[in-house]
């Protein structure tokens, strides 16, 4: 039995989704209207022009990367009405059958886009979930062109436990199978660990496969906590299966994504701690004011920031973020936004002095602040937990550094003055075993950073711990 996804030709393409409580380190169920249109000048990147996420369906707009879709609230009935099942190629005995409302089928938890080619997605951490019954196997189609030598992988929960097979796309390659222990029960979870920064993404779900026989079962509701992540390659997890890998601290992490797993970055532990749904909207190299230098962007400027990226449905690899499209957060919004982003602004420049790696202070605090504004402006009601990450001392090269960066980032909290932007959380300084590849923080300090930020959570938002 195939479960394939597919579009309607009618005027506002509709598509709804369940959500579920799973126990695992969980995404958040992001249901997006898509339409024509650009940011306000609250929210205004300056890049460019975006296409804003609004609040009804339209017809597909030719100036957008991707068809578009309507979704509903989060909470709302389960029905998927374009995912439909028909023969496959190899079971020609499939009966076909179109998924009546409110049926059982597969949850997308992260920021997804729809096209007549299926639902693309490129954040760490989105997930997708399936419940099956009466079947040893499910397959996933999961495909990404030209992927290269760079890897995407996907975790596998099944029943909420990490299996030790993960899946790493090929080129091309659709069709990836996930062995079940039994035909009980069992709900399966697909996470992506990678970031957007490897391979040609975005990757495009095109459904699930069950034998013939099988059941697909409603997977349950989310949790209603809800935590967003915005940051850089330290909350993709980058580096966190080093050990694993047995990579020797601060040696270059292989640049082919094997050592990044998004589950055990700080913002997913701790969200698994606090029983919360999470997303990363997180991208390596990437910072408030500039970015990481390189030999063809010795300044660090090319590319979008932190800030512009944050509002797209889709991180891109391009240097302008005009025209493409934008999550609006009507539909599902975050109780919590944790930010961790100004390591890569304190990177000296490429062929210059290591003087260079402190930015200018102005510059930087105002950068720090639009983010704020358009965080806010979003998300009226939600609780700003400004970070600073683990990477960057006092001890180094450039005197003060740490200090600066920390002053820098509690100017542009309190040139806000609101109330439910928190007082700065310091991650404090990792040493030692606290190390992973790349100088980035070892899953073992992320966890620590977890532990932290949990708590603050929980006081400031009475969450209980549950899962210490």
């Amino acid at each position: 039995m195939v479960y394939r996804l597919t579009t309607r030709s009618s005027i506002g393409i509709s598509l709804m989704l369940s959500v579920s409580s799973c126990k695992g380190h969980e995404g958040a169920a992001i249901h997006k209207n898509i339409k024509a249109g650009t940011l306000d000048s609250a929210s205004a990147a300056p890049e460019g022009d975006h296409q804003t996420v609004t609040g009804s369906g339209q017809t597909p707009d030719s100036s957008l990367p991707f068809s578009q879709a309507t979704l509903p609230a989060a909470g709302q009935a389960s029905s998927i009405a374009s995912i439909s099942s028909s023969p496959s190629a190899s079971s020609s005995s499939s009966t076909a059958l179109t998924v009546a409302p409110n049926p059982p089928g597969p949850v997308m938890v992260g920021r997804f886009l729809k096209d007549d080619m299926g639902y693309h997605f490129n954040w760490a951490g989105s997930r997708i979930i399936a419940k099956v019954k009466g079947v040893k196997s499910v397959t996933i189609g999961l495909t990404s062109p030209n992927i290269g030598s760079q890897k995407i992988n996907f975790n596998v929960y099944i029943d909420h436990k990490l299996q030790t097979k993960f899946i790493t796309l090929l080129s091309n390659v659709s069709n990836n199978v996930t062995e079940l222990p039994d035909t009980e029960e069992h709900q399966i979870d697909w996470v992506k660990r990678t970031e957007a920064g490897y391979a040609n993404e975005p990757v495009t779900f095109v459904g699930i496969t069950i034998p013939n026989g099988g059941q697909i079962l409603s997977v349950p509701a989310l949790p209603p906590r809800r935590i967003e992540m915005i940051g850089a390659s330290m909350t993709n997890g980058y580096g966190t299966r080093s050990d694993q890998l047995g990579i020797p601290e601060t040696t270059s992490c292989p640049n082919d994504g094997s050592a990044e797993d998004s589950d055990l970055s700080f913002g997913a532990v701790a969200a698994h701690m606090l029983d919360a749904q999470s997303t990363i909207i997180a991208f390596q190299g990437h910072g408030i004011l500039r970015n990481y230098p390189t030999a063809s962007d010795p300044s660090g400027t090319a590319a979008p920031t932190v800030g512009a990226m944050w509002p797209l449905v889709l991180a891109t690899k391009g240097n302008s973020v005009k025209g493409l499209p934008v999550y609006d957060y009507k539909d599902w919004v975050p109780d919590a936004v944790v930010i961790n982003v100004g390591t890569n602004d304190f990177a000296p420049r490429y062929g210059q002095s290591a003087a260079s790696g402190i930015p200018d202070e102005t510059a930087f605090v105002n950068a720090y602040v639009t983010l704020l504004k358009n965080i806010r402006a979003k998300l009226p009601n939600a609780l700003i937990v400004a970070t600073f990450g683990t990477m960057i001392t006092d001890a180094g090269s450039v005197p003060n550094q740490r200090t600066k960066g920390i002053s820098f980032v509690n100017k542009a909290i309190a040139a806000v003055n609101d109330p439910k932007v928190l007082p700065m959380v310091d991650f404090g300084v990792q040493a030692g075993t606290g190390q992973a590849c790349s100088y980035h923080p070892s899953a073992a300090t992320h966890k620590k950073m977890a532990q932290q930020l949990a708590k603050v959570l929980s006081d400031k938002l009475a969450w209980k711990i549950v899962n210490p």
